[in-house]
């Protein structure tokens, strides 16, 4: 029994990656904002909320160096 809870349970989290990992941008930036009202009611901080806006407003997540400007670092100019 607890091999076919542990199966669906992954099988549940695959399916959420998965529609989080295609959803279009709109209806992913509508859902952070959703989760932002949620988890400051239970204490989350401005800064903690502004770093999971950025991160949900870019395409692949941060780390992409996508157009998301959250390192705010400027690119090196070749010598």
């Amino acid at each position: 029994m607890w091999q076919a809870v542990i199966v669906y349970f992954i099988v549940a989290l695959a399916a959420l990656y998965a529609s989080w990992r295609w959803m279009p941008l709109a209806s992913r930036a509508n859902v952070v904002s959703h989760a932002i009202l949620f988890a400051k009611r239970f204490g989350i901080s401005n800064e903690q909320a502004k770093k999971l806006q950025i991160a949900a407003s870019t395409k692949t997540g941060c780390g992409s160096c996508g157009p998301c400007k959250a390192c705010n670092t400027a690119p090196k100019q070749p010598a």
